[in-house]
């Protein structure tokens, strides 16, 4: 009897052992399908979260991967509502899973559509652009019709026709100038944002006759190198106001008063006095009241790049004087 019960044990455990090793690894095969339309998956991703690991599948929607049991997975593809779910083997070591998906919904901005010009098409605008002629008695005319010169002269009315001209041109320049640009960043010779069309523009404030006359090649050119200035003019911008605004909170006020001792005779040592104090006050640097005087000495701050230098200068100059400061005296 006894026999019978240990040879009944070891046979249930060599059991146990055999299904525990054979399914030491399991196969995960599936695919996902659109609900609603057939479509590829060029993102799809099987994410193993138990194991912290992700492949991705085939742009078809199938994909297989090794998993272990009770593995927790989760399948994601760009734009569709992320599945998950557990492993659980069948008698092949195999899990088989097959799904098919919706689509997000996601809120779409109305967006206007502008068909693109051709460089021939804008150049012909380029080159007919005019003023449109509003004609006024000049020279031996207004010799001879002086009554109607006077009148021309200062006439609200014949002043108003002229300026209508002018904006009017001002408009079809500023349109041709759009225009080029929305092709330069189709082209991606320049990376304008809509949001920046405007500043740029404005920035860019190109000379009519060259507008007219420049070639492809001497546009593409003059607007290259204006856009690098305006990138440069703007990345300092948001750096002075990150510095000043969001990491230090120095506000205009703060900075008028060593501004405002700056501009009264002999008033170089107060605005220097008021800018140390203003910079340790909103943590620029952490500069003891004992080391003071001796770091004005050091710093040996002139007056022309004081008045010269923008907020963010005047911060970073400041900042590696004190760091060099430090390293001399070894006060760190």
């Amino acid at each position: 009897m006894k026999k019978s019960i240990a040879l009944f044990f070891s046979v249930f455990i060599s059991i146990i052992g055999f299904s525990q090793s054979k399914c030491d690894q399991v196969l995960l095969k599936g695919r996902v399908e659109d609900s609603l339309n057939p479509q590829s998956f060029y993102n799809l991703m099987i994410v193993n979260r138990t194991r912290g690991k992700g492949v991705f599948g085939q742009p078809n929607g199938h994909f297989s991967v090794y998993v272990n049991e009770n593995d927790s997975i989760s399948i994601s593809v760009k734009g569709y509502e992320m599945i998950g779910f557990r492993i659980h083997a069948d008698e092949n070591c195999q899990f088989k899973y097959h799904k098919f998906i919706d689509r997000q919904a996601t809120e779409m901005k109305e967006v206007v559509i502008k068909p693109l010009k051709t460089l021939s098409q804008i150049k012909e605008e380029r080159q007919d652009l005019s003023l449109r002629e509003t004609r006024q008695v000049i020279g031996l005319e207004a010799l001879q019709s002086p009554i109607t010169a006077l009148y021309q002269t200062f006439s609200k009315k014949e002043k108003n026709k002229r300026w209508i001209a002018e904006q009017e041109f001002k408009d079809n320049e500023r349109k041709v100038v759009q225009e080029l640009l929305r092709l330069y960043v189709a082209y991606e010779i320049i990376n304008l944002t809509d949001e920046q069309f405007d500043d740029f523009i404005n920035f860019l404030n190109i000379n009519d006759v060259f507008l007219k006359t420049a070639t492809e090649l001497e546009l593409i050119t003059f607007v290259q190198d204006k856009f690098d200035h305006f990138k440069r003019l703007h990345l300092l911008t948001a750096e002075e106001n990150y510095l000043l605004q969001v990491k230090f909170h120095i506000t205009e006020s703060d900075n008028n008063k060593w501004k405002s001792d700056l501009n009264l005779k002999d008033g170089k040592k107060d605005a220097i006095e008021e800018l140390l104090r203003l910079y340790v006050e909103h943590k620029v640097i952490d500069l003891p009241t004992s080391e003071k005087e001796r770091f004005k000495r050091f710093l040996n701050l002139d007056e022309s790049f004081m008045r010269s230098s923008s907020d963010s200068q005047l911060i970073h100059h400041i900042q590696e004087k004190y760091k060099k400061y430090n390293l001399f005296y070894k006060l760190k």
